[in-house]
């Protein structure tokens, strides 16, 4: 009988470790499936963005020497101020002080305008109805752990009650989805941080679709969103609590609380990609080094406009200024990590798109 149950319980055991691994397998091939879906949507829309953006800020046609218009919209890449080796998030609660070596770069963000081809147009609302435009302005940013692509029309077609912008007034950086009518590097919430007493609030990075839904047609963003005066968890846990005001933002969307309505709009959470990430990490090319670098350093220094922080963007000659960069874009990467909770298991895919010169 003894020799009975201590095989029995060998089975059981042998049971146990086999489902268990059967599951973490699942886990693998399931996360593994989002986040390759994450980096093919990526892909897409990046091959979707015109080929005269990348050129040169002030888009000069380098074929015949000639300024362009501003037809082609605008394409803007954002390094926010922390790095893959310098960030806020720490193990557990924060009291400890150590800082996550699981996490990576989050606050980078890029912005553009995508041309879809005769067969795929974007799909979304124009004046309170569904439409079908062959443009897009596209904009991909991490707020909390969750990666989200915002997605809003571009109306060159002036439909009657649209509030939308044309393809060319997206040029102007202060049209574009959050900028609230303001030219310099201020969104709602300070897209680069400059005071330490606001740098939490910045996290927020842009308006969730969630939000915007809420709020309708609320601007500026900034009087929207006014920022508290602390945050109330200096140091998040992007495995299990990833909110600097986890009193103010709903815990399952990151959402401000404020904004989100009950019972839940419908299309909450359309722009969701992936969950659970750790990293969305945009580097651009530097010939110079031959690897791709972080906006300000390695030949990407030249910065001259101080206020916008590290920011390229394509810019148009309406302004007076000089953009941030004056180089030509001719690569750009994506690092892309996310997390299993159950599992733990920790998987990362990378993106290189390169612009036609």
């Amino acid at each position: 009988m003894i020799l009975s149950l201590i095989l029995l319980y060998g089975i059981l055991e042998l049971f146990r470790y086999v489902s268990g691994t059967m599951n973490e397998a699942r886990t693998s091939l399931n996360m593994s499936a989002n986040l390759n879906g994450a980096a093919l949507l990526l892909r897409q829309d990046l091959a979707r963005i015109p080929a005269t953006l990348p050129a040169k800020p002030g888009n000069i046609d380098r074929a015949n020497g000639k300024e362009i218009s501003d037809r082609d919209g605008y394409l803007e890449i954002t390094e926010g101020p922390d790095t893959a080796e310098s960030h806020p998030f720490r193990v557990g609660d924060g009291t400890n002080n150590l800082p996550d070596k699981t996490v990576g770069d989050t606050d980078d963000i890029i912005g553009f305008v995508a041309k879809a081809n005769a067969n795929s147009p974007f799909r979304g609302l124009l004046g309170g109805e569904i439409a079908e435009r062959y443009a897009a302005e596209v904009v991909w940013f991490v707020r909390g752990n969750t990666l989200y692509r915002r997605v809003l029309l571009i109306d060159d077609q002036h439909t009657s009650g649209s509030t939308a912008n044309t393809i060319e007034e997206t040029a102007d950086r202060k049209n574009r989805f959050g900028h609230g009518g303001r030219q310099t590097n201020s969104f709602p919430y300070p897209l680069y941080s400059s005071s330490s007493a606001t740098d939490p609030w910045y996290y927020l990075r842009m308006p969730l679709l969630e939000e915007t839904l809420h709020l309708k047609a609320v601007l500026p963003w900034k009087d929207a969103f006014p920022p508290p005066s602390s945050p109330e968890q200096a140091n998040p846990d992007l495995w299990t609590q990833p909110y600097f005001f986890p009193n103010l933002q709903d815990r399952k969307s990151g959402a401000l609380t404020q904004y989100v309505s009950v019972p839940r709009h419908p299309r909450a959470g359309e722009d969701v990609v992936l969950t659970n990430v750790l990293s969305f990490d945009i580097r651009v090319w530097d010939s110079g080094q031959n690897d791709f670098v972080d906006l300000g350093t390695g030949s990407w220094t030249n910065n001259q406009q101080a206020s916008l922080g590290n920011v390229w963007d394509s810019w148009t000659q309406q302004y007076a200024e000089q953009p941030p960069f004056t180089k030509n874009l001719e690569a750009i990467k994506f690092t892309i990590r996310c997390f299993d909770p159950a599992s733990k298991i920790i998987k990362q895919v990378t993106v290189i798109h390169r612009f036609p010169q």
